[in-house]
């Protein structure tokens, strides 16, 4: 559960959409044709890391041959801001001069999740208890990282639907060691703490 499928391996009939969940983060689904497809708007449950999430239909009806030419679009936009990323970050060799950068394009295999269902009406219900226990969540990692005077700023907090997983979302400068306060939190939530 929460791998996803190979493009290859999914019916050549499915139809794929987009899910958004908070913050605006989204990944590409697909239904399985014995099932309804969702429209735009569609609250759904998903599969998601190691369990299950609720999130909105933003997209819908996306062929498979869309979704190909979506994902060469995506390849080709991050190869060429690897490139400039690249091009900026040249190293040199012992002599000053430019290393030629070896860059592996290896082809990705792409992963696709499920769309498990449409949500139910009280399962749309619970996504208001779910946004005051992160409020909570967000007030108590807050005053963690004050009390350990850490340079960071923990501005959001997102439980997955089914609170198998608490990520955290944080600003700041430099590489912040966040270890210890990720153990505390996971003693008190019992849930997989991503930062």
């Amino acid at each position: 559960m929460g791998k996803g499928s190979l493009l290859a391996d999914i019916d050549e009939n499915a139809l794929f959409c987009v899910v958004e969940f908070k913050r605006g983060r989204s990944d590409m689904y697909f239904t399985r044709k014995d099932q309804p497809t969702p429209s735009r708007n569609d609250l759904v449950i998903v599969e998601a890391d190691r369990g299950h999430d609720l999130g909105k239909v933003t997209l819908d009806r996306i062929s498979r041959s869309q979704l190909v030419s979506m994902i060469k679009q995506q390849e080709k936009q991050q190869q060429q801001q690897q490139q400039q990323q690249q091009q900026q970050q040249q190293p040199l060799d012992v002599n000053g001069n430019e290393q030629e950068n070896v860059n592996n394009n290896k082809k990705k295999e792409v992963a696709i999740k499920q769309v498990i269902r449409l949500a139910k009406p009280n399962e749309i219900t619970l996504l208001m208890g779910k946004s005051q226990d992160e409020a909570k969540a967000l007030l108590v990692c807050q005053s963690k990282v004050k009390q350990k005077l850490m340079p960071m700023q923990v501005v959001d907090a997102e439980y997955q639907w089914d609170k198998r997983k608490l990520t955290f979302y944080f600003i700041a400068d430099r590489r912040v060691d966040f270890r210890e306060l990720v153990r505390d939190l996971f003693k008190l939530y019992k849930t997989r703490i991503w930062m």
